[in-house]
């Protein structure tokens, strides 16, 4: 009896944790995209885009942006425990397995970002040096409307330093960022790992370097930023992985 349970046991724990992975990951995505698309459509992307006005418009949208995150989070609030109590009570009830896989996907309000690991001084070092470089790399957002900026008497850092220097310093910034957060947040982790972990951790950076020095248009500073916001994304997603898997 225990030799047939054992391996039974074990293919529910790994799925328990394997569903409870991605619904993780699926709330880091969902906020990501909320987030983005009010960067996008509120702080000066307007001007990327033929045909849309500067001005005023710019807080219009901000606000309608927020109303429609605050909404969609009000209606994740409200629809949870109707998922909780007819999807996975109702497994519990009918196979026997414990509730621990709604317990545990339900406790991601422990850490903004989803991940539902504790706070303990790895995770917030992690935390830290994650929002130490991105409190520099996000400036970026500012050279997709310089223009409007200036009208709006904004004083980003595009507009203060001028756009040239500000492209070549956000450049040489996004150059050295691999090397910090590789010394600061990987280096205790195996070799293979490590190496997996680190390719697009570089390859992204780089090219981003590479694309803010290029200035091509408005219109690809924005999708430019937009590669930084996934690679936000995928840094916050590492802990998912490191963790559990005890790396």
């Amino acid at each position: 009896m225990g030799g047939a349970y054992s391996p039974v046991h074990g293919a529910l724990s790994a799925l328990e944790k394997a569903i409870g992975l991605l619904v993780r990951f699926g709330e880091m995505i969902r906020r990501e995209v909320l987030i983005t698309y009010q960067l996008t459509r509120s702080n000066g992307v307007l001007a990327a885009f033929p045909g849309l006005v500067l001005g005023p418009v710019a807080a219009f949208v901000s606000r309608r942006a927020i109303s429609a995150s605050l909404l969609r989070d009000l209606a994740l609030a409200a629809t949870w425990p109707l998922l909780y109590l007819y999807t996975f009570e109702a497994c519990n009830q009918l196979t026997g397995v414990s509730g621990t896989l709604p317990s545990r996907v339900s406790s991601w309000p422990r850490w903004r970002l989803g991940s539902g690991i504790p706070l303990t001084a790895p995770v917030w070092a992690w935390i830290a040096n994650l929002c130490s470089g991105c409190a520099v790399l996000v400036t970026h957002q500012d050279l997709k409307d310089v223009e409007g900026d200036v009208i709006k008497g904004r004083r980003t850092v595009p507009v203060v330093l001028g756009e040239g220097r500000a492209r070549r310093a956000l450049a040489a910034a996004y150059a050295a960022a691999p090397f910090f957060y590789y010394a600061t947040m990987l280096r205790g982790i195996p070799g293979a790992a490590r190496f997996v972990l680190a390719v697009p951790l570089f390859t992204v950076l780089w090219c981003i370097a590479y694309r803010t020095l290029a200035a091509g248009s408005r219109r690809a500073d924005a999708v430019t930023f937009q590669l930084f916001s996934w690679w936000c994304l995928y840094m916050m997603a590492l802990p998912l992985f490191i963790w559990p898997c005890g790396l």
